[in-house]
């Protein structure tokens, strides 16, 4: 991903945090996913799913509950290649998100 697009994709993540925070639009939380499965940045994708992870602690939602079902099956097949080095700290955030870390 070059630094241009980066720029577009981190403003578009933006927006979408920002509107499911102003609007309680949780179907577009659920979208934002995508964003994190296609960043190809490896420090990037972190910082997304460490946002993600955040934004879901302040929600108490169905739909969020759902986006987070739709994290973990994500986390739990690509554990490896992103957080090798960090599970603990991963399962930290999970963990004072209130996600039951044994799902991983």
């Amino acid at each position: 991903m070059t630094f241009g697009t980066s720029c577009i994709f981190r403003n578009e993540w933006d927006h979408i945090i920002k509107c499911v925070l102003t609007t309680n639009d949780f179907e577009m939380f659920k979208e934002a996913l995508w964003f994190v499965k296609n960043e190809d940045n490896l420090y990037s994708r972190r910082a997304l799913i460490i946002e993600y992870i955040r934004v879901c602690c302040c929600l108490t939602d169905d739909a969020v509950n759902d986006a987070v079902d739709h994290l973990l099956e994500y986390l739990h097949q690509d554990i490896d290649a992103t957080w090798q080095y960090d599970i603990g700290f991963l399962f930290d955030l999970l963990h004072n998100a209130g996600v039951n870390v044994e799902k991983l």
